[in-house]
C-alpha cells in the first residue's frame, strides 16, 4: 500500500511540476505577444519599404478575413498613423463562390466582410468568368489570370499586391492559381515599373493551428511579418461572421484556432533566374 501511495505522490508532482511548466510558457507567450504588437510593430511596420497603393487578390469571398486580415488591417493602421503617406487598399476576388449555388449571397457577403475591415465598397472587385469557376477540382488559366491582375494593378495605379504563394495555404487550385498568375507576369516581364508581389507564406498544419502561439516562430523568420492586436482580432472574427452562409461547424474551429486570423507571413516574389 506505502509503494502504490508513492506512486500516487509521485505522478501527483509530475502533474503539478507540468502545469507550472505549461502555464510559464502560456505567460511568457502572452508576455512576448504583447511586447511585440504593443512595440515592435507600430515602431517596426514593415509596410513603408513596400508601398502605398496596395491590391490584396483573392480566390473567394472569405479569403479576405479567413487568411489576409492581419494585412489588410495593419496596412490600414500603419498608414492611419501617417496620413500623409496613405492612399489606399482595394480587394480583387476572382470569383463569386459559386460553388454550391451561392454566389449572390456570398458576394453580398464580401462586401459587408470588407467594410467591418475598414475597405469601402467601392474600393471592391468581384470577378465572374466563365473559364475561373470557383472549385477545388480547377487550375485556373496562368496568363489569363496574370492578365487580369495586371488590368486592375494598372486601372488602380497600385505598387503593392498581395496573394497566396505557391502551396495556397489550404491546397486549394484556385489560391495556388492566384500564384501562378503573379508569376506568369513576373517571368514575362509584365509586372509594371514600380509594382512588387508579396505572397502570403504557408506553413504545416500545426503551426497553422496554433493561433497566437505561433508568433515567436513567425517573428524569426525572413519577410513581412504582421501580427494583429486583440482588437483586429476580434474585428477580423466580427468579419469572418460576416460570410454566414460559409459557418459550418470547422469554419468556427477555424476562426478561434487558425494562426492566419492573427498572423500573416509574407515574402516577395522574385523573378526566377534563367538557369533555375
Amino acid at each position: 500500500m506505502e509503494f502504490v501511495h508513492n506512486i500516487y505522490i509521485y505522478l501527483g508532482l509530475i502533474g503539478t511540476i507540468s502545469f507550472i511548466l505549461f502555464s510559464l510558457i502560456i505567460v511568457v507567450v502572452i508576455f512576448l505577444y504583447a511586447f511585440v504588437v504593443c512595440i515592435y510593430c507600430p515602431q517596426k511596420s514593415p509596410l513603408f519599404k513596400f508601398g502605398k497603393r496596395f491590391l490584396i487578390v483573392i480566390a473567394h469571398p472569405d479569403d479576405e478575413c479567413m487568411f489576409f486580415a492581419p494585412a489588410i488591417q495593419q496596412i490600414k493602421s500603419a498608414f492611419s498613423r501617417h496620413p500623409e503617406n496613405f492612399t489606399d487598399i482595394y480587394i480583387l476576388c476572382l470569383s463569386i463562390g459559386d460553388f454550391y449555388k451561392q454566389g449572390n449571397i456570398r458576394k453580398k457577403e464580401l462586401i459587408q466582410s470588407c467594410s467591418i475591415l475598414g475597405v469601402p465598397s467601392g474600393n471592391v472587385f468581384v470577378i465572374q468568368h466563365t473559364k475561373m469557376p470557383d472549385s477545388p477540382h480547377c487550375v485556373w488559366r496562368d496568363d489569363l489570370v496574370g492578365r487580369i491582375i495586371l488590368k486592375y494593378t494598372n486601372m488602380l495605379s497600385v505598387d503593392v499586391v498581395i496573394s497566396f504563394d505557391e502551396r495556397g495555404v489550404s491546397g486549394h487550385p484556385n489560391h495556388i492559381s492566384l500564384f501562378n498568375g503573379l508569376s506568369y507576369l513576373t517571368d514575362e516581364d509584365l509586372v509594371p515599373v514600380g509594382c512588387r508581389f508579396l505572397l502570403l507564406k504557408t506553413v504545416n498544419k500545426l503551426r497553422k493551428y496554433c493561433s497566437v502561439f505561433d508568433f515567436p516562430l513567425s517573428v524569426c523568420e525572413d519577410g513581412c511579418v504582421l501580427i494583429s492586436c486583440p482588437l483586429y482580432i476580434l474585428r477580423a472574427q466580427r468579419a469572418m461572421r460576416a460570410h454566414s452562409s460559409q459557418l459550418v461547424w470547422f469554419r468556427w474551429l477555424y476562426i478561434f484556432f487558425s494562426r492566419y486570423m492573427i498572423i500573416n507571413s509574407l515574402v516577395e516574389l522574385k523573378k526566377k533566374n534563367k538557369t533555375d
